[in-house]
Parts: structure tokens; C-alpha cells; sequence
């Protein structure tokens, strides 16, 4: 079984990503519950790895046409961006935080 990642950071919004019947969901939500979010099929497991692995920023849009942004930054933190349903959210991961998501993802891509 694939453990749910999720993380809060101090402004109160919570990043979830869970593996659920084939599916990658990335879920941003704010201290109202207002959500952002974005879904991706098992296949594109490998393309994340790659992108956490070699550091770069990158544009993914998901089956349904949002977006989610991925942008290193300073001190191996990583910014993820969400832009759904006509907002736009964004997380930062500190470097722990970073590669417990790039192991997550090698365990999806292993499925």
C-alpha cells in the first residue's frame, strides 16, 4: 500500500498526494477549505521522478487541463503550484519534505 503524503505549512494550507485505483492526486487546500487540485495517471510517476531528480522547473497539465507547476528553489526547497478551477494555489517543501515526495514517487513508478 502506498501511504497518503500530506503536509501543512505556516500559513495554515495543506498539500495532500495520495495514490488512489491508478491515479496520482495532488490536493492544495487553505485553512477555508477552499481546494485546488490535480490528477495524473500512474504513467507519468516516472516523469516526476525525473523532474525532482535533476532539480528543474517544469509545467505538468493533468487529463483534465490544470496545471500544476513544479520550481526549485534555495536550500533544496521545492514550490508547487496548482492553478484549477480558476484559482491557483502554491506549497513549498522543505528538503525532507522534497524527498519523501521523490521516494513516493519511485515506489508509485515501481507499481
Amino acid at each position: 500500500m502506498i501511504p497518503m503524503l500530506k503536509y501543512k505549512d505556516i500559513s495554515r494550507q495543506t498539500l495532500e498526494v495520495e495514490f488512489i485505483v491508478g491515479s496520482m492526486y495532488f490536493t492544495i487546500k487553505d485553512e477555508y477549505k477552499r481546494y485546488v487540485h490535480c490528477i495524473f495517471s500512474i504513467g507519468r510517476a516516472r516523469e516526476f521522478v525525473r523532474i525532482l531528480s535533476n532539480g528543474e522547473m517544469a509545467e505538468v497539465f493533468d487529463r483534465g487541463g490544470d496545471l500544476l507547476r513544479v520550481r526549485p528553489m534555495r536550500d533544496d526547497h521545492l514550490a508547487i503550484e496548482i492553478e484549477s478551477k480558476g484559482m491557483s494555489k502554491g506549497f513549498v517543501l522543505d528538503k525532507q519534505q522534497t524527498q519523501e515526495l521523490s521516494n513516493w514517487f519511485q515506489r508509485v513508478h515501481k507499481l
